[in-house]
């Protein structure tokens, strides 16, 4: 896995330069910046780098400054190791560097900053395909966007925190979840992810053997769908109930189907052929 190592080199050397400006213990990062390759070519692979845990402040009174002073320089060098780990591949690291900077947030009950941490969270499990620890953070954002009321970004969340279950197989969670972020979604008239929600609940029935409840699905998105102008969405809908009623042997039903996605395609002029062809086929079969 591809490494950018001068980013990172600049990431803790910016981190050093603070430690040095505020007292903090500096081997930390004389370490780090050690461990990283000086050529761009060498063979790149993840290495261990240990426990290395952020260093602990020296207190504010001690440096002289204020204690705002303080918790902004912290905050600084804390966002360097943070960056740093993030840069060299160390999740595990990067997560807990970003766990201490959201505590001190909540310490400093920064509404805004505290967002900002969660974020990072998310992004650091989410690049590190841990979708347990993502869903635990996704939950607490989710809490903090319903108590400051803030609906516009819940949707879209909603929908990656049903697709954490659905990849921990938590599939009730994931159905309920979608069928949240559908019902926010359309009631904010955001209506390109009403229609992501409910493709995504649609194909997790499908795909769990519940075809009848899929259709129902792909009817009501026959009426968001128009909604965002969304004549892609639109036709890939029409593909999959013609899927659906080909292989429940409903072929007029399926032809129907077809026909609609194969009107949209001509519009779109994508997918023609493909269109023409599955009516065909089903033409055929409804003749057998």
């Amino acid at each position: 896995e591809q490494k950018d190592y001068p980013q990172a080199r600049r990431a803790f050397e910016k981190g050093l330069e603070l430690a040095k400006s505020i007292n903090y213990e500096e081997s930390h990062f004389l370490t780090r910046i050690a461990e990283i390759p000086e050529q761009e070519s060498e063979a790149l692979v993840i290495k261990d780098f240990g426990e290395f845990l952020p260093p602990e402040p020296v207190a504010s009174d001690e440096l002289g400054l204020n204690r705002q002073q303080g918790v902004e320089a912290q905050e600084a060098s804390l966002n360097a190791i943070a960056q740093g780990y993030r840069q060299s591949y160390d999740y595990l690291q990067a997560a807990a560097t970003y766990e201490q900077l959201l505590i001190l947030a909540q310490e400093q009950v920064d509404p805004l900053k505290e967002l900002t941490y969660l974020k990072e969270l998310i992004a650091v499990y989410d690049e590190a395909q841990q979708p347990e620890n993502a869903l635990i953070v996704k939950q607490k954002l989710e809490t903090n966007y319903v108590e400051q009321a803030t609906l516009a970004p819940l949707p879209a969340l909603q929908i990656a925190i049903a697709s954490d279950y659905e990849t921990l197989n938590q599939l009730d969670q994931a159905k309920e979840k979608y069928q949240q972020a559908y019902l926010l979604a359309f009631s904010l008239q955001e209506y390109s992810l009403a229609s992501d929600a409910l493709h995504k609940l649609a194909t997790l029935y499908r795909s769990n053997n519940q075809p009848n409840i899929a259709l129902q699905i792909y009817q009501q998105l026959l009426v968001v769908e128009p909604q965002s102008y969304n004549s892609y969405g639109l036709m890939k809908t029409y593909d999959q109930m013609g899927q659906i009623y080909l292989e429940q042997n409903n072929y007029a039903q399926a032809v129907a189907a077809f026909q609609e996605g194969l009107r949209l395609a001509q519009l779109l002029d994508y997918n023609v052929i493909y269109f023409v062809t599955k009516i065909q086929e089903t033409t055929q079969l409804s003749s057998q």
